[in-house]
């Protein structure tokens, strides 16, 4: 689904009004009840409003005056949020004659609501108790509202017997089990939603691939840190894709940059002597030679790397690449890894003990594994407990920290954990 087409989810009074926005760098549309319409591309957020005096009865009779200044107004001020990216704070001062919309109303959310899930909302309950759902094109739907919640008795009935050692309350069961008993049922009352919108750019992790690869026929064990919004699964589908056609890698692997960085890394006392030369040695040589595809398997758990419909990717994950769609990434792994005899398994924002614990099962069965992780900085990563045994003893061997400036540019940088030690290897930017 591109851009274009997710103007058409939208509701129809908005429709005309974004696209004479455009949609080109358009990342987030954000709907709440009360408020403007606000787009967010990424270097700048724009708030879209109306005037109601020039609204759909403004094209004829005596109002076709005001609305022909009105257009002209919005058309100037549309021209100048073009060229001088003007920000929300100008938006005050006129610059909200843009779009013909106003404040969102429970009318529009119904309808907004009705068009993403083809009038099927209790279709995606499960996904909803989770505070999202994607739809085809991998475009992820953010909700909020008032979340409907329930116990569970049995959770809640054992333990009680008095206040113990270990953070119990006066019922005798602890903190971390009334988390576990209460559980969220829906999401009702939505009154937000925030539709990011999915974009494939092919090439954008270019610049990764020789810190990823190690060798011809291998990888690192990588993970991609980023905070949300910085663009973390929109940079492991284009790693994925090389490492599954091969081409592009062996291209990236063969050249002269990369040489740059092997010698690089000498200066740096990393490779010194005959092991500098055979270094060089082997990339020479693989000048020659293509490197070959690999055989990657992916846990789409959100539909946003792939994109399925009907279980096949509707995004370019390349030639060699396995997708388990919508499935819980603890169970896709271990499926994948008795099912498809992958070389790299793929997967998105890992979080809980459980999915880095199948990681280590993965890590232990000759598969090689490439991630994603939300966190703002490395040490943001290593505050993690369950973490320690994969840093601190080399399993995770690269580590890819992803930021994004004020003007939207993304950087990197790039940690090398194989040794005890971690080291920064440099990253240009993308």
């Amino acid at each position: 689904m591109s851009d274009d087409s997710i103007v058409g989810k939208l509701p129809l009074r908005y429709r005309q009004s974004v696209m004479e926005m455009g949609t080109e760098g358009l990342e987030e549309i954000r709907f709440r009840i009360g408020q403007p319409l606000e787009l967010d591309y990424g270097d700048r957020r724009v708030q879209v409003r109306m005037r109601q005096e020039y609204g759909d009865a403004c094209t004829t009779g005596e109002n076709s005056a005001k609305c022909s200044a009105y257009r002209k107004e919005r058309d100037s001020a549309a021209n100048r949020l073009e060229t001088d990216f003007v920000r929300k704070a100008d938006l005050v001062r006129g610059v909200d004659l843009v779009a013909e919309a106003d404040c969102v109303t429970e009318a529009d959310m119904w309808e907004l609501l009705n068009y993403l899930t083809g009038y099927s909302l209790y279709a995606y309950e499960d996904e909803i108790r989770q505070g999202y759902f994607t739809i085809p094109g991998g475009h992820r739907i953010g909700v909020a509202g008032r979340a409907s919640t329930s116990y569970s008795r049995s959770r809640v009935g054992a333990g009680c017997g008095g206040l113990g050692g270990r953070g119990e309350n006066s019922l005798g069961y602890s903190i971390a089990e009334v988390g576990a008993a209460q559980q969220i049922t829906g999401i009702v009352d939505i009154a937000s939603v925030n539709i990011r919108v999915a974009h494939e750019h092919r090439g954008c992790a270019k610049q990764l691939m020789p810190y990823i690869r190690r060798e011809l026929y291998n990888i690192y064990n990588t993970l991609i840190l980023a905070p949300p919004g910085v663009g973390k699964t929109t940079y492991l589908r284009d790693c994925i894709r090389m490492l599954s056609d091969g081409d592009v890698g062996g291209e990236l692997l063969a050249s002269q940059e990369t040489l740059a960085v092997q010698e690089m890394f000498a200066a740096q006392e990393m490779l010194v002597g005959k092991e500098m030369l055979a270094s060089q040695q082997m990339m020479e040589e693989s000048i020659a030679q293509p490197v070959p595809p690999m055989k990657v398997a992916v846990v789409d758990e959100r539909s946003e790397i792939a994109a399925c419909y009907r279980g096949v990717p509707q995004n370019d994950v390349g030639s060699h690449t396995d997708v388990l769609d919508g499935c819980p990434k603890l169970q896709g792994m271990r499926m994948l890894l008795r099912s498809m005899s992958p070389q790299v398994i793929a997967v998105d924002e890992l979080g809980g003990e459980e999915d880095f614990m199948a990681l280590y099962e993965l890590m232990h069965s000759g598969i090689r594994v490439l991630g994603t992780v939300h966190a703002g900085s490395v040490e943001e990563l290593q505050s993690k407990p369950y973490l320690q045994q994969l840093l601190g003893r080399g399993r995770i061997e690269r580590l890819i920290l992803l930021r994004k400036d004020g003007n939207g540019q993304r950087a990197c940088r790039v940690y090398d954990t194989s040794e005890n030690d971690m080291v920064e290897l440099p990253c240009p930017k993308g």
